[in-house]
Formats: C-alpha cells, structure tokens, sequence
C-alpha cells in the first residue's frame, strides 16, 4: 500500500520542478497507477496531492489594470500583454512566473502587463482570447508601422521576439 501511495505523490511532487512537457508525462503516469490500482483493489485511491511551489510572481503594484492599459493601448500606442489564468490551470503558475521574470528583467519593454482572472473576469477574459478556449493564454496588443496589431495564444519566447526594437531593413 505504501508503494502505491508514493507512487502516486512523487509524480506531483516532481511535477513541481520540471517543464509542461515533463510535467503532463508524469500525470499521464500518475493516472495510470491511479487506474491499476482501482482495478486491482476495486476501491478509490485516497489521494491528498501535494501542493508544488510557486514561481514567483508579478506583485499587483507591478500589474496593470486592463482598463489603463488599455487606454495607454489605444491612446499612446504602448504594447499590453494580456494573460488569461484561472486557480485551477496547472501550466499558469509557470507562465505567469515567467512573465513576472521578464517584467522584473525588463524584458517587455514598455509593454503594460495585465494578469486576468478567467473564473472572475469571464467576459473580458474570452474578448480577449478569442476563439481560443486554452489557458494559460498570452496575447501581445501592439502597434506595427503605426497599425494596430494582435498575436494570441503567444509563447513566453515569441512574446520576447515581437517586442524586440524593429531596425530599418528588418522584415516584420
């Protein structure tokens, strides 16, 4: 019994520190010991999962409201990335780590950062994402030759490739 149970914490516990990919590999696992041992016991795991840390994290006097940086969007042309998160998003800690990180490395430029909520701010999370259904969601909103521009559904290294300074002769 005690196997089955270590077999069933340590795939979360060592989901804590490694990437999406590693991470969906190890629930995938951590489900099929979960269902080999329904079949074998014919009784419900009791599983208490543990709690991974979390990344560090933008602090709200960083983060701005998506009303200002909107309005600082649409009336000074400053890039906003927007992310789309919800408490139950396994992949959303990591990102929205990562985001803090290239704020903190003021690798965003001027770009306004903007944390929302998907379960609190469900209408204005879903104009934002578009057709998109999946979290965690990235958007950049930014001008290009003076026209406005979106990129949904962007990765943490895209978003430092569109918001690297543009040089005269460089393709778009």
């Amino acid at each position: 019994m005690m196997k089955i149970v270590l077999a069933l914490l340590l795939p979360a516990f060592l989901a804590s520190s490694l990437g999406a990919a590693e991470a969906e590999t190890i629930a995938l696992s951590q489900a099929a010991v979960s269902l080999a041992y329904v079949i074998a016991t014919h009784a419900r795991p009791q599983v208490t999962p543990l709690v991974p840390p979390q990344p560090e994290t933008a602090s709200s006097a960083q983060l701005a409201s998506y009303h200002a940086a909107y309005e600082a969007y649409t009336k000074q042309g400053r890039p906003m990335v927007v992310m789309v998160t919800a408490t139950w998003c396994p992949y959303c800690p990591q990102v929205k780590g990562e985001l803090a990180a290239m704020q903190r490395d003021q690798q965003l430029g001027n770009a306004s950062l903007v944390i929302l909520d998907y379960d609190q701010q469900s209408t204005l999370a879903q104009s934002v994402m578009g057709k998109h259904r999946s979290l965690p969601f990235v958007a950049l909103f930014t001008h290009e030759a003076k026209r406005p521009r979106t990129y949904r559904q962007v990765s943490t290294k895209q978003l430092k490739q569109y918001l690297q300074p543009k040089t005269i002769g460089q393709a778009n």
